[in-house]
């Protein structure tokens, strides 16, 4: 959705055969070893980034984010699944293959 509303793609030209829930994207880290002040202060400047410049925001996000929000890793256990299933497959083809 997000190429079209860019116009990079025709959304026309695709059909949603299927929709999920949310899947987390790529987390933002930092060391443990930052001082206590710098690790709240980082979370602080992530989690007010909507409210704080909302237009910088929207531009970062094209429009579309809710925002940032603390995650655990049990939040990707769907990828960790995904990642598994995708594996499964691939061992299954190539046993074919072989065949």
């Amino acid at each position: 959705m997000r190429m079209g509303r860019r116009g990079m793609v025709n959304p026309a030209d695709f059909k949603i055969v299927f929709r999920s829930e949310r899947i987390p994207g790529l987390p933002t880290a930092y060391l443990n070893s930052l001082p206590p002040e710098a690790r709240t202060l980082i979370r602080q400047a992530y989690f007010e980034a909507p409210t704080r410049n909302r237009a910088a925001f929207d531009r970062l996000s094209d429009g579309q984010s809710p925002g940032f929000a603390p995650v655990t890793h049990a939040d990707y256990q769907v990828i960790f699944e995904l990642q598994t299933f995708i594996d499964r497959l691939r061992r299954e083809r190539g046993h074919q293959r072989a065949s």
